[in-house]
């Protein structure tokens, strides 16, 4: 099985002057997302992005290890994660994240 971040590198590795990026995922699922992956995935595969944003439902544990520290961490990896929120999970739709820049 593949994670979200191997399929998004396929798809990006035949479209390296891209631009704008934004990454969507299903309401039906919950990801787990490696976004030390995704920052370097994303400077190999499209190193002229400009615009990026990122809205998914993530898996509980890793929107709990999301703390401020965490997210200026984050912030570092890609110079366009310049916007971080995480929403916490309610009993009716599981944690979210939004990354943009």
């Amino acid at each position: 099985m593949f994670s979200c971040c191997d399929v998004i590198e396929v798809l990006l590795s035949s479209v390296p002057n891209l631009t704008d990026l934004v990454i969507r995922g299903t309401a039906s699922t919950a990801y787990s997302l490696n976004i030390n992956l995704l920052a370097d995935m994303l400077h190999r595969c499209v190193p002229k992005l400009q615009h990026f944003y990122l809205d998914m439902f993530i898996e509980e544990s890793l929107s709990r290890m999301v703390t401020d520290s965490a997210k200026q961490q984050i912030g570092q990896l890609f110079r366009l994660f310049t916007n971080i929120k995480i929403y916490p999970s309610t009993q009716k739709v599981p944690a979210r994240l939004i990354i943009q820049g």
